[in-house]
C-alpha cells in the first residue's frame, strides 16, 4: 500500500514545535513571518492580496480644491498615554506624497503645525496633560482651522483603530495587527464634507508592539483612492 505524503506545511508543524521546546523550554517561540504564515496555512500578511478603497462620491469634482491642507489625528489610546507620533508622521508622509503625485498643492507644513499646536492646547488642562480621551474633530472645526491657513479644503486623515492581537498554534505565537484609516475632505467655506474614503486591513507582524506596518498599509490604500487632480504629475508645496 502506497503511503500518503503530507503537504510540506503540515510536515513542518511538529518539527517546529519540537525545536521551540528544545530551544526555549516552556517559552513560546517567536518565528520569522514567512515560517509563521506557512505554519498557520494562511495569507494573513496580505502581501499578495490587492486591497482597494473607494472614494465617495464617485462623481467627485476635485477642480475647486487645487490647494489643500493635510491634518492627521490618531484616536487610539496609545496616542494619549504614550505620546507616540510615529503613526501620524506616516499618515502625513503617505498622503502628502500621494496628493502631490496626483496634482494637488499642499499648504506649508509650518502652517499645519500651528493648527496642531492650537488643537492640542485646547485638549489639555492647566497642567499640560490631555484631560480627555482623544476625539475626532468635527467637520465645522476642521473648516475653521482651514480658514486660518487660507486653503479651500482640508483633508482630515484619522487612525480610528489600531491593535495587535496574539494567538497560539502549538508552541508558536502568531501576532496579527489590525488598523483602520479614514480620510475626509472638508470644504472650508461651507464646512461640508465633500469626499471621503476608509479602509481596514490586517497583517502578520513580529510582536505585540509592531502596529506601524498595518497603519502604513491602510494609509496607502486610502491615499491611492483619492481622485487625480488635473494632468500634472507633481506640484511643489506652496510656501
Amino acid at each position: 500500500m502506497k503511503a500518503t505524503r503530507l503537504p510540506k506545511t503540515c510536515a513542518m508543524v511538529p518539527i517546529i514545535a519540537v525545536a521551540a521546546v528544545f530551544l526555549g523550554g516552556c517559552a513560546v517561540a517567536k518565528l520569522p513571518l514567512a515560517v509563521v504564515d506557512s505554519v498557520v496555512g494562511s495569507n494573513m500578511s496580505g502581501i499578495n492580496t490587492p486591497e482597494r478603497a473607494e472614494w465617495s462620491p464617485k462623481n467627485f469634482d476635485p477642480s475647486p480644491y487645487k490647494k489643500i491642507s493635510v491634518y492627521t489625528e490618531d484616536l487610539t489610546k496609545r496616542r494619549k498615554w504614550d505620546n507616540d507620533e510615529r503613526a501620524e508622521r506616516i499618515l502625513e508622509d503617505t498622503f502628502s506624497g500621494q496628493l502631490l503625485e496626483k496634482g494637488y498643492r499642499l499648504a506649508a507644513r509650518s502652517d499645519v503645525s500651528k493648527i496642531r499646536k492650537e488643537i492640542e492646547f485646547q485638549q489639555k488642562g492647566v497642567d499640560g496633560v490631555r484631560q480627555t480621551e482623544p476625539r475626532g474633530l468635527e467637520d465645522n472645526e476642521v473648516a475653521r482651522f482651514g480658514k486660518m491657513i487660507n486653503v479651500p479644503a482640508v483633508l482630515l486623515v484619522t487612525i480610528g483603530d489600531s491593535v495587535v492581537q496574539s494567538s497560539y498554534n502549538g508552541s508558536v505565537t502568531v501576532y496579527e495587527a489590525r488598523a483602520t484609516v479614514s480620510a475626509r475632505l472638508i470644504n472650508v467655506e461651507s464646512g461640508e464634507r465633500v469626499g471621503s474614503s476608509s479602509h481596514s486591513t490586517s497583517m502578520a507582524v513580529r510582536d505585540q508592539e509592531d502596529f506601524i506596518p498595518a497603519i502604513a498599509k491602510a494609509a496607502k490604500v486610502v491615499a491611492n483612492s483619492i481622485p487625480q487632480h488635473g494632468s500634472s504629475a507633481l506640484n511643489p508645496t506652496t510656501k
